[in-house]
């Protein structure tokens, strides 16, 4: 998966484009991926830190108030 990544990460500097990786976090940081997307269940196990040292933005899923809060 990580040579697909990077190979997408290329395609996307080339053309101007974002590549938001969802849910496969240390994936995403070894292909040197700018985005990443986490649902609420990834959020419980991700390395929030190990994302934010690498430089790359993340987003979580919410549906209602409390995972909103969670997120925040």
């Amino acid at each position: 998966m990580c040579s697909q990544m990077r190979a997408a990460v290329a395609l996307c500097a080339r053309d101007g484009a974002q590549l938001v990786v969802n849910d496969h976090w240390r994936q995403a940081i070894d292909a040197g991926c700018d985005f990443v997307h986490l649902g609420q269940g990834d959020l419980a196990t991700a390395d929030l830190s190990a994302i934010r040292r690498a430089g790359a933005k993340f987003g979580v899923s919410t549906h209602d108030e409390a995972e909103l809060c969670r997120a925040a």
